[in-house]
């Protein structure tokens, strides 16, 4: 989707109005784009979020809104064209270093924040290089599906330990 901004289908408002988490964060970020937004709203109910727009989906130009198809790359290898740096630059995609940077800021905020734990509600692609870049490349997976869950500790010293990726929501 990227950075089209359509509502939450109500099939989906209506699982999340299901879902609980075990433990109540003393913090909520969100990405501002709608369908992010809504799944805040509805996962932590009553609760402030904090709407941080370095948490949008990475924007993916002209492929916005387009199926995420397979593609081979001259050297032979299979990739997606969403995922693909040239693919994304021939389409006018947002550049890694610009997404780098936003995350990077992101995490600037976080260390600034005094809260044991924090829900950052995002997007799939915007996870998937956050994981990257806190962690290392040796990290990177594909994006999380939606209403999947990215668990990490962040300590004192910008560091990040235990990550735990893509655990269903309905897990919990």
């Amino acid at each position: 989707m990227g950075h089209a901004d359509p509502p939450l289908a109500e099939e989906s408002r209506a699982q999340l109005r299901r879902i609980r988490f075990p433990a109540e964060p003393e913090a909520v970020y969100s990405s501002p784009l709608r369908r992010a937004a809504e799944t805040a709203s509805l996962l932590f109910p009553g609760r402030a979020v904090i709407m941080d727009p370095d948490l949008v989906e990475r924007g993916f130009g002209d492929l916005e809104g387009k199926p995420i198809t397979p593609l081979t790359t001259d050297d032979g290898r299979t990739t997606y064209a969403h995922w693909d740096e040239e693919t994304l630059a021939r389409n006018h995609g947002e550049p890694i270093q610009e997404l780098e940077a936003r995350i990077n800021r992101f995490k600037k905020a976080l260390m600034a924040v005094e809260a044991r734990s924090i829900a950052v509600v995002s997007h799939g692609t915007l996870i998937s290089h956050m994981v990257r870049v806190f962690f290392g490349e040796a990290s990177r997976r594909a994006s999380p599906g939606n209403l999947h869950v990215v668990y990490f500790r962040l300590d004192k010293n910008g560091n990040f330990h235990d990550l735990i990726y893509d655990v269903c929501i309905n897990e919990l």
